[in-house]
């Protein structure tokens, strides 16, 4: 199916093309695009962190739990790869990039909770900067590749 982006019109659409009134958009996104793009990172992180209780994390050391989350994430992304790109792109717009950054930080700050960590120390701080850098470098590489 493709994707039409993230606008208000888009998401009239899709309303519609569901069987829903134009009016579902406005009560289930009040802010608009901002809404849906935040409820949609909350969905790829609520199916990370469901993926994470279901796996065997005993044998795994953090960095490899890490991974898995981060993989997790990316699988269910997979199919919605145009919406991500078209959604980051919107996030980078200035006036979007506090909603970006919140978004980022939920989604390292889960998956350092799925993979075990209860720091509050500084490292707590630092361990979520990195994986934020790590998490948007792996998520732009993600998107431009087009390999099998």
């Amino acid at each position: 199916m493709p994707f039409d982006g993230w606008s208000m019109q888009a998401l009239r659409d899709g309303a519609r093309d569901s069987g829903f009134g134009p009016e579902i958009v406005t009560q289930e996104f009040p802010r608009g695009v901002a809404d849906a793009i935040r409820h949609f990172s909350h969905m790829a992180d609520r199916h990370m962190l469901a993926g994470m209780e279901q796996a065997d994390l005993g044998d795994l050391r953090i960095h490899e739990r890490v991974a898995l989350a981060v993989e997790t994430r990316l699988a269910f992304l997979g199919p919605h790869r145009e919406a991500v790109h078209r959604g980051l792109t919107w996030l980078a717009l200035p006036q979007n990039a506090v909603l970006g950054a919140r978004l980022l930080y939920r989604t390292v700050d889960d998956i350092w909770y799925a993979v075990g960590d209860r720091s509050a120390d500084f490292s707590f701080c630092t361990k979520r900067g990195l994986l934020a850098g790590v998490v948007g470098s792996t998520t732009l590489f993600w998107l431009d590749d087009r390999s099998e």
